[in-house]
């Protein structure tokens, strides 16, 4: 984690819940700003918050959430091959309580139900509050659904002709 985040989150009052939220990005995204943004919204509330930031590995999330047992974990994607892998870390982590959120999301609602966890809404300011209730009332994550072949449309493009992407 870069100095900044880290300065950001140290600087927040102790917490006083008991609660711990797992906070990061899945594999492949480095959009770090929504993560961080709910995060500090958390610590600001009293919650215990671990915040891991950008690209977090699955086998390296699950690691770390054997060893923290946190009541929820937060995963952002913002663009499609993030949501790719926020699904195969909610396969991985199906014994955890899962929320995620990101502009992904937003573009390509048919998303929300491919993931199986809890969609936070498509605004930060209302994912707080989503957090809350699901720390208050915990509940099962909802199964992943099969989505449309259209809902990744774009993906195989996309990875085929990454190099050529980035590089413009």
């Amino acid at each position: 984690m870069s100095p900044l985040p880290r300065a950001i989150l140290a600087s927040a009052p102790a917490p006083v819940r008991a609660q711990t939220v797992l906070v990061g990005c899945s594999a492949g995204e480095w959009h770090t700003f929504p993560s961080l943004l709910i995060s500090v919204f958390l610590v600001r509330r009293g919650y215990r918050v671990v915040y891991l930031g950008a690209n977090i590995p699955v086998e390296q999330l699950a690691e770390t959430a054997e060893t923290i047992q946190p009541n929820l974990i937060i995963l952002s994607a913002q663009r499609l091959p993030a949501a790719a892998s926020l699904k195969s870390a909610a396969e991985k982590l199906r014994n955890f309580p899962l929320a995620f959120g990101g502009l992904i999301f937003n573009l390509k609602p048919d998303l929300i139900s491919f993931v199986g966890g809890h969609f936070l809404g498509p605004a930060l300011n209302h994912a707080v509050n989503r957090v809350e209730q699901l720390l208050l009332a915990p509940s099962a994550n909802p199964p992943p659904q099969l989505t449309s072949p259209e809902a990744f449309s774009g993906l195989g493009s996309f990875l085929e002709n990454r190099g050529v992407i980035e590089s413009n």
